[in-house]
C-alpha cells in the first residue's frame, strides 16, 4: 500500500473510532452535569489530572520508545522482542507507581484511594497495549477495543449513578471496567504476554527505550506543567467548582483535538515508516501545511458549533463554562498542531527538542498564571494556558526550520487573521441562523484550501473500486 493511500486508509479508521468515542462522551454530559455539582465534578478531574503527572514519571513513558523501535523490526518476532522488554519496564514502574502513590496519599489524604490506584494503573497497562496493536498496524483493532471501551464506559456510568446512586466513584469504577476489557481483546489477538520471552530480554535495549522516551516522558510531566498546573491553581485560588466549569469547557474543545488526533496517528505511522527516505523533509512540509488549515479552519467551525448546540445539553449551573471556550479551543488547537510538528522529532529520534520546548512553555505558563488569574479570574487561567500552547507550536516550528529547513508559508497568517473574525462572530452574534451560515463559508474555505489533499483522497478512493 503506498503511504498516500495508508494515510487516507488509517485517517478513515481513526476517524470513524474517534468520532463515535468522543460522541458518546458528550452524550454522557447531559448525565454528569444534571447528578454532579461543579465542585464534585472538579475535584474528580483534578484527580484525574493528578494521574496523568505521575503515570509518565512511574512508567518511564517506555509505551512510546516501545512503539518507535517496533517500527525498526519488520519480523513479528523481533517486534514481540521489543514489545517483551518494554513489559519488563512496564513492571518496573508498578512498583515505582505504589511508592509515589503511597506518598502523594500520605500527603492529600483524598477519597477513594484504592480505585484511584487502581485507575492509575489501568491507563498505563492501556497506553501499552494500544500501542502495541498500533505497533503491528492493526489500526482496526485499536479502534474497535477504544469504542468497546468507551461503550462500556458509558453504560457502567448510567448503571451505576442512576441505578445503584453511586457519587463521584462510578467513574472510576465504569473507567478500570472498560479499559479491563480493551486490555483483554488486545490480548487475545495479539498475545503479548503469550510472546514474552525471558531469553528475549535485553538490558541494553531497555535503556535505548529509555533513553528515547526520557525527554517525552519530562516533557510530559513539562506538560503537567500547562495543563494540569492550571486546574491545580484554578483549583486553589478560585475553587474546584470553578474547576469544574473549565472541565466541561473542556470536554467541547477537546473535539479539536479529536480531528488532530486521527491525523496524528496516522501520521505517526507514515513519519516512522518514511524516516529513511530521501525526500521525507518535503513531505514534512506538506504535512504541517495541510494540518495548520485544517487546525484553523477546524477550530473555527467547532467554536461556532459549540456556541449553537452548549445551551441545549449542558445543565445551567454550567452555563458559564461558554464564556472561556474560544481561549480554551485556541489554547487547544495550537497544542495539537504542536503535537502533530512533535512527531518529526520522534520519527528523527531527536526527542530532546520536544523536552525544550515544553520545558520552556511550561515555564511560561507558569509565570502568566499567577499574573493573569488576580486580574481576569478564570478567564486568566485560561488565558494563560492558551498562550503557553501557542508558544510551544512558534518554538517547534522555529526548531524544524532550523534542523529541517521546514517553513510555513506567510500567506498562512490569513487563516489566524480568519480565526479572529469567527473569535468575534461567536462572542457578538446570538442569531443561529447567522452562525450556521458562517459555518458554510468556512466550509467552503477549508474546501478551497485543503482541494489538493481532497483530490488525492477521491483518487485513492476511485482507485480502490
Amino acid at each position: 500500500m503506498s503511504k498516500v493511500k495508508r494515510f487516507f486508509a488509517t485517517s478513515g479508521i481513526y476517524f470513524i473510532g474517534s468520532v463515535l468515542s468522543k460522541l458518546i462522551g458528550i452524550l454522557l454530559l447531559p448525565l454528569y452535569t444534571s447528578q454532579f455539582s461543579p465542585d464534585e465534578f472538579g475535584s474528580y478531574d483534578l484527580v484525574v489530572t493528578l494521574i496523568s503527572f505521575f503515570a509518565p514519571i512511574a512508567f518511564f513513558q517506555i509505551w512510546d520508545g516501545m512503539f518507535r523501535f517496533s517500527f525498526d523490526k519488520h519480523k513479528s518476532n523481533e517486534k514481540y522482542s521489543v514489545i517483551s522488554n518494554s513489559f519488563s519496564v512496564l513492571a518496573l514502574g508498578v512498583f515505582i507507581y505504589t511508592i509515589i502513590y503511597t506518598l502523594v496519599y500520605n500527603q492529600l489524604d483524598f477519597e477513594h484511594a484504592l480505585l484511584i490506584f487502581f485507575y492509575g494503573i489501568s491507563i498505563a497497562i492501556q497506553y501499552q497495549y494500544t500501542f502495541i496493536s498500533r505497533a503491528f498496524l492493526r489500526n482496526k483493532l485499536f479502534i474497535v477495543t477504544g469504542l468497546i471501551n468507551s461503550l462500556l464506559n458509558a453504560i457502567f456510568n448510567i448503571i451505576l449513578i442512576l441505578w445503584f446512586d453511586l457519587g463521584i466513584e462510578s467513574l472510576y469504577v465504569a473507567a478500570i471496567l472498560g479499559i479491563s476489557v480493551q486490555v483483554a481483546i488486545i490480548e487475545l489477538r495479539l498475545n503479548p504476554l503469550k510472546n514474552f520471552r525471558l531469553d528475549k530480554l535485553n538490558i541494553q535495549q531497555q535503556l535505548d527505550m529509555i533513553k528515547f522516551s526520557i525527554p517525552l516522558c519530562i516533557a510530559a510531566v513539562s506538560y503537567w506543567m500547562l495543563s494540569g498546573y492550571t486546574k491545580v491553581v484554578i483549583s486553589q485560588q478560585l475553587g474546584t467548582s470553578a474547576n469544574g466549569l473549565y472541565a466541561i469547557a473542556s470536554k467541547f474543545t477537546a473535539m479539536i483535538t479529536m480531528v488532530i488526533s486521527v491525523f496524528q496517528y496516522a501520521w505517526n505511522e507514515i513519519a516512522y515508516l518514511m524516516s529513511a527516505d530521501g525526500d521525507r523533509k518535503s513531505k514534512y512540509k506538506k504535512s504541517i501545511t495541510y494540518i495548520f488549515k485544517v487546525v484553523i479552519i477546524g477550530s473555527g467551525i467547532f467554536m461556532l458549533l459549540i456556541k449553537i448546540i452548549f445551551p441545549y445539553i449542558i445543565d445551567p449551573a454550567y452555563h458559564n463554562a461558554i464564556s472561556i471556550v474560544p481561549l480554551s479551543l485556541i489554547g487547544v488547537a495550537a497544542n495539537a498542531f504542536a503535537n502533530f510538528v512533535g512527531t518529526i522529532f520522534m520519527a528523527e529520534k531527536r526527542t530532546r527538542w520536544i523536552f525544550w520546548t515544553t520545558v520552556v512553555a511550561a515555564g511560561i505558563n507558569v509565570i502568566c498564571l499567577w499574573i493573569f488569574i488576580p486580574i481576569w479570574g478564570l478567564q486568566g487561567a485560561v488565558g494563560a494556558l492558551s498562550l503557553s500552547f501557542v508558544a510551544i507550536a512558534i518554538f517547534r516550528l522555529y526548531a524544524t526550520s532550523k534542523l529541517f529547513d521546514i517553513k510555513l508559508d506567510s500567506t498562512n497568517l490569513l487563516y489566524i487573521f480568519f480565526l479572529a473574525i469567527i473569535t468575534y462572530i461567536f462572542f457578538a452574534i446570538d442569531n443561529i441562523l447567522i452562525l450556521f451560515i458562517s459555518i458554510i463559508v468556512l466550509i467552503s474555505i477549508a474546501t478551497f484550501s485543503l482541494r489538493e489533499i481532497l483530490f488525492a483522497l477521491l483518487r485513492t478512493i476511485k482507485l480502490k473500486k
